[in-house]
């Protein structure tokens, strides 16, 4: 007899900032992180999906739209297995002269074309050229590859320049800094 894995939280499931699911509805959920396009879990019941009704686990609430298309962020607010960690305000670091929050050609794992630096020293990015990838028969499956779309927003949380607390999604910003996502550079003045 095999028995279903259920969420975490208990009677209080993924914390009440989440969706319990199975893996075959989370295969199908485009915020499901790590997310991708919505697909289905594939395979024989029987066989290589025998877990697919058997397997729970949460998809995190967020009150930001998730994914790679322009205007989605890649993460979701309430995070963790049990969906009890909130993230903090996202910012673009006020020490930097590049916006952090701009994932396009980027993902969530850092593992995508970011550009390159010329001898000049400057960062060039270009369009997607419309790479075809060609599989040697019996190689095993070639994973899909998503990236941000222009205007879709990579999250720093507290703009690089405060820590989070996660219990309560608020940062603490540096010495400093301040602002929701310590997203501000303080000027003091000495009297």
């Amino acid at each position: 007899m095999c028995i279903a894995v259920a969420c975490p939280g208990g009677s209080n499931p993924c914390s009440g900032h989440g969706r319990c699911m199975s893996l075959r509805d989370m295969a199908a959920e485009p915020n499901a992180v790590p997310f991708g396009p919505a697909s289905s879990y594939g395979g024989h019941e029987g066989t290589t999906t025998w877990d697919e009704n058997r397997i729970y686990g949460c998809v995190c609430d967020s009150s930001w739209t998730v994914g790679y298309a322009s205007g989605e962020v890649q993460t979701t607010q309430w995070f963790g297995a049990d969906c009890s960690k909130k993230h903090c305000p996202s910012g673009d670091d006020p020490r930097t002269a590049t916006d952090e929050t701009n994932c396009m050609y980027y993902d969530d794992n850092g593992a995508t074309f970011r550009g390159w630096i010329d001898a000049d020293g400057n960062r060039y990015t270009s369009e997607p050229t419309g790479v075809t990838l060609v599989q040697t028969p019996g190689a095993g499956d070639v994973l899909g590859v998503t990236v941000g779309a222009s205007g879709n927003k990579c999250f720093v949380e507290c703009s690089n320049r405060g820590t989070c607390d996660h219990s309560i999604g608020q940062c603490r910003c540096n010495k400093g800094y301040a602002g929701a996502a310590c997203e501000i550079k303080a000027t003091f003045y000495q009297l």
